[in-house]
């Protein structure tokens, strides 16, 4: 395997790897928008959180969706079936998309169990291309994002650490600027 790498405090398997712009129009807006809207309405309900919180945690599932317009469906496929998860699959393995924080990767409960129970894994991480600036997800619009890498989830669980406001998080070894 020639995209299997070694790095740092994590594992990496980095084929994805890169930066992708996609327009949010037509199927995939239809698609990735109904879909965020249920997420952030279970989140608003089950947690209790302000609609701009819970938007902005359903919006970072949008590059799940976007790759499946833009990668070959050979590299990449996406199911839309919740067995546990809405779940990518990249060349056979499950990810997990995660967005990239200073203060390291959150992993909630959940992800933790489904890791356990080895229904993922890996973490792909990503950040948004304005900088990691979040802008909402709206149609008509267009959005970057980069991948910066694919962690074994096993080790990532294996690895986390509690924040100041007790989140577990894992670090990766790419610190984007």
């Amino acid at each position: 395997m020639e995209n299997f790498k070694v790095k740092g405090r994590a594992t990496t398997y980095d084929i994805i790897n890169g930066i992708y712009t996609i327009k949010v129009e037509d199927e995939l807006a239809d698609k990735f928008l109904t879909r965020r809207d249920s997420f952030r309405n279970d989140i608003i309900r089950n947690e209790g959180v302000t609609e701009e919180n819970a938007t902005r945690r359903a919006d970072c599932e949008f590059p799940e969706y976007a790759l499946e317009y833009i990668l070959p469906p050979e590299k990449y496929q996406r199911s839309d079936e919740e067995i546990f998860h809405e779940d990518a699959r990249i060349w056979g393995s499950v990810h997990d998309f995660k967005v990239f924080a200073q203060a390291g990767i959150s992993v909630g409960p959940k992800p933790q169990i489904w890791v356990k129970e080895n229904k993922i894994d890996f973490f792909t991480v990503f950040k948004w291309g304005t900088n990691n600036h979040y802008k909402k997800i709206e149609k008509g619009n267009e959005y970057t994002f980069e991948v910066i890498g694919s962690y074994f989830a096993q080790f990532a669980v294996n690895n986390l650490y509690k924040d100041d406001y007790r989140k577990d998080r894992f670090f990766t070894d790419k610190h984007p600027d």
